[in-house]
């Protein structure tokens, strides 16, 4: 993989554009991959926990599924092929984090646990099913 910049944007849907929370990295394509996957996970990644009432057992769930953001990010930055420079936007936002390449491919949307929410909601999760 040749030279590549990735951008990871806090873009919550429904807020201003420009919240200030970018950061982008830029070098050889494998270990900017992995600098930008562990950036995510540090930062936009939460485990909730629900406790059931009716039992001792609770339930527990991340936001989003790490592994098909890494596998959306990769395809996208691979798409790019050898294209020197490139970069690739990755907007983090409260129901899905969207993969992009400067509209020369389709974006890549990785959708956020049913059951996560936007802190805007009432109880923070949705009701248990």
């Amino acid at each position: 993989m040749s030279e590549l910049q990735i951008d990871v944007r806090w873009r919550p849907e429904g807020a201003a554009v420009n919240l200030g929370h970018d950061k982008s990295f830029r070098g050889d394509g494998t270990s900017v991959l992995a600098e930008a996957v562990a950036h995510i996970e540090r930062n936009y990644l939460m485990l909730t926990t629900i406790k059931h009432p009716d039992c001792a057992e609770s339930t527990r769930f991340w936001n989003f599924d790490l592994s098909d953001i890494k596998t959306a990010l990769g395809k996208v930055a691979t798409g790019l092929g050898s294209k020197n420079g490139a970069v690739v936007r990755v907007d983090v936002g409260y129901q899905a984090v969207a993969i992009s390449a400067c509209g020369e491919l389709p974006i890549v949307r990785v959708p956020a646990h049913p059951r996560a929410r936007s802190p805007h909601s009432e109880s923070g999760v949705a009701p248990l099913a």
